[in-house]
């Protein structure tokens, strides 16, 4: 009868520790990656290889060692580690404590077993327990070093012990903001989105590209023009698009160029920091302005007079040529002309013929002239 209460209490004990061993890493690799969970304490005294033959290792929050379920056909232990690992890390304990020595099988059944270099050794050296131990430095965005898959040996063991080592992908690189333009944009146009777009790409995908944002500095006020904002692109989160768009209304006499600061930052944030220039295209809405013009003009009768006059396109960025014409009081017409020089661009001769006052009987005469 005694034999049955400790075979009874025996199983009581394993399935207790069965269940209190009940993490999920996933949370490893959620996007956004919250906190690590409060994991329930763990005790595997009296749990054969069998059962658990890889234990996590405590006190590293950069490993996660997934659930183990023995009563699978195929029990595999899931262990999730981030990259770029400075040294040695220890990502589980061999729930060994026999006289043989455990061994790495390779070749891998996914992966190369250089490129992780992984060892069995005893830590502390001398007595301790047996550690699977990753040597290599581990860079999610290097081809082959996402996944591995291998198994773990003991000879006097049934069990062979089947790792997956899922190797996390952490915020480590800096944004890439491609811009090969410059962005052109109409003045007085409607404010919102406009048609200057660029690709900015991050090496670690989803993790950065989900929530990077962007931020305009600059000596004077032109982030009260411009916001850019980020637009995902449908299937891919290796990039996301950066457009531009105007918050008022741009001038092109008050500046035709702007120029400032743009540093887009990701979810540690990593940044990148270029220079942005926008130049503000000028609309044809301004009337030509007089740069030489007179008012009155004086001069003795029946001479024969010359003056030049010139005006410029009031939409100095678009310079169209001037071509000049006049109007003058009924009858006359023969007294005055105008002739637009060559080309448009360097201004009209304003001509007058011999006046005879007396016979005019008047001495004032009133000409407009127009652009």
């Amino acid at each position: 009868m005694a034999v049955d209460v400790r075979i009874f209490t025996a199983a009581v004990f394993i399935l207790a520790a069965h269940f209190t061993f009940a993490q999920d890493c996933s949370y490893m690799v959620a996007i956004p990656r919250p906190e690590r969970p409060d994991f329930p304490s763990q005790n595997f005294d009296g749990i054969p290889w069998s059962q658990y033959p890889l234990i996590p290792v405590e006190g590293r929050e950069d490993v996660c060692m997934n659930e183990f379920e023995p009563g699978n056909q195929n029990p595999v232990t899931v262990i999730f580690m981030e990259e770029e690992i400075e040294g040695d890390v220890a990502i589980a304990r061999l729930n060994y404590r026999g006289t043989n020595t455990p061994t790495i099988v390779s070749p891998f059944s996914f992966g190369t077993f250089n490129m992780l270099g992984p060892v069995i050794r005893r830590i502390p050296e001398n007595g301790g327990d047996w550690h699977l131990v990753i040597t290599q430095r581990q860079d999610y965005e290097t081809p082959g070093m996402q996944q591995y898959i291998f198994d773990v040996r003991v000879d006097d063991e049934p069990l062979v012990a089947t790792v997956m080592l899922l190797i996390v992908n952490i915020d480590d690189n800096d944004p890439i903001i491609q811009m090969f333009e410059p962005c052109d944009i109409p003045e007085r146009g409607e404010t919102g989105i406009t048609s200057c777009k660029y690709t900015v790409s991050d090496a670690d995908g989803e993790i950065s590209t989900r929530f990077m944002r962007f931020e305009i500095s600059s000596d004077r006020d032109d982030n009260e023009y411009f916001e850019l904002v980020r637009e995902n692109i449908q299937g891919q989160w290796m990039y996301v698009h950066m457009r531009v768009h105007v918050k008022k209304p741009l001038d092109y006499e008050e500046n035709p160029l702007h120029l400032f600061r743009v540093t887009a930052y990701d979810s540690l944030p990593n940044t990148h920091t270029i220079t942005m220039m926008v130049q503000v295209e000028n609309v044809e809405n301004r009337p030509p302005r007089w740069v030489e013009i007179f008012a009155v003009q004086q001069f003795d009768e029946k001479t024969e007079r010359s003056f030049r006059v010139r005006a410029i396109d009031g939409d100095t960025g678009i310079d169209k040529p001037i071509f000049y014409r006049i109007e003058t009081e009924k009858g006359e017409e023969d007294l005055f002309s105008i002739q637009t020089i060559e080309g448009g661009r360097e201004g009209a001769w304003f001509n007058v013929a011999p006046i005879d006052r007396d016979t005019l009987e008047k001495e004032v005469f009133h000409v407009s002239m127009w652009e």
